[in-house]
């Protein structure tokens, strides 16, 4: 019969034999921790812990040694004001680091040429090729030598910055005319059998920036004499006091750091204890309108 045949529904909690009160049994999810059927482990926790720890103790020793480290021996050297010479352009100005201990004759007479305003009026850059040198002084207006020809003086390799003394075929028909390596030409300019190289007397030490420049915006070769109000006129030629360094890695570094405050937007934060010639220092970085912090 109908009412036999239907099967009596027992409620939920008798079917899991749970009285009202008790505890109700929890279900194993999958992938939970600690169970059987849990894929994930508590062991792996503590390395990493490990790890981390680990590598923030490196950080704080690291950091520990960079700030209790002794002032470098490079800078404990003593920086002073040197006379250099400063070319003034339409671009913007390069400032020469004469070096009499390499070539002392040639020196004093660049120091005679910019004394007698040689190079103010009908002088300037004339030769340029670009990664080789750029050249300047009066020869676009045949302009006569104050000083007379110079004999070689080769002391120093002709690297990028360096500045020679141009000249013909004769070794001592080097005068007036000068030349801005834009480039490692030591192997070029030195002795051998074809000649005896060229005069090396000075560096650029400030506006670097400037040459680059002026390589860039003049056409590759010489301007014709017919030519010659193209060529970069000097407005302006001056001796000046720029800080210096008789140690090599810090006159280096010096150059370097001059030539990041030349760029736009530079800041530089100077440690006292790394630079005892602060003040002075702190004068350049000023001229530059850089932001010091000490």
């Amino acid at each position: 019969m109908e009412g036999t045949n239907k099967q009596r529904r027992v409620p939920a909690d008798a079917e899991l034999n749970v009285t009202e009160g008790s505890p109700r049994p929890r279900v194993a999810r999958a992938g939970a921790r600690g169970g059987a059927s849990g894929g994930g482990s508590w062991f792996g926790a503590p390395m990493v812990y490990a790890a981390i720890a680990f590598f923030s103790l490196m950080i704080l020793v690291h950091v520990w040694q960079f700030s209790s480290s002794q002032t470098h021996p490079v800078l404990t050297s003593p920086f002073y004001n040197r006379t250099m010479v400063q070319f003034t352009t339409k671009f913007g100005t390069f400032t020469l680091d004469l070096y009499p201990e390499h070539a002392p004759k040639t020196v004093e007479a660049f120091k005679e040429l910019v004394r007698s305003e040689f190079y103010l009026k009908d002088a300037g850059f004339y030769y340029n090729e670009p990664k080789f040198v750029l050249q300047g002084g009066g020869f676009l207006f045949d302009k006569p030598s104050p000083v007379g020809n110079l004999p070689v003086e080769y002391s120093a390799p002709s690297t990028e910055r360096m500045v020679v003394i141009a000249r013909g075929h004769k070794s001592d028909s080097g005068s007036t005319e000068f030349a801005i390596m834009l480039h490692d030409n030591s192997e070029r300019n030195q002795p051998s059998e074809d000649g005896p190289g060229y005069t090396t007397f000075a560096r650029v030490v400030e506006g670097w920036h400037t040459v680059e420049f002026i390589s860039k915006k003049m056409s590759s070769g010489f301007i014709a004499k017919e030519d010659r109000e193209r060529q970069i006129g000097f407005e302006k030629v001056e001796f000046v006091e720029r800080l210096t360094n008789d140690n090599y890695e810090a006159k280096k570094r010096l150059e370097e750091l001059t030539y990041v405050l030349e760029t736009p937007h530079s800041v530089v934060i100077v440690s006292e204890k790394d630079c005892p010639e602060k003040k002075e220092l702190q004068k350049m970085l000023h001229k530059f309108r850089t932001t010091v912090r000490t």
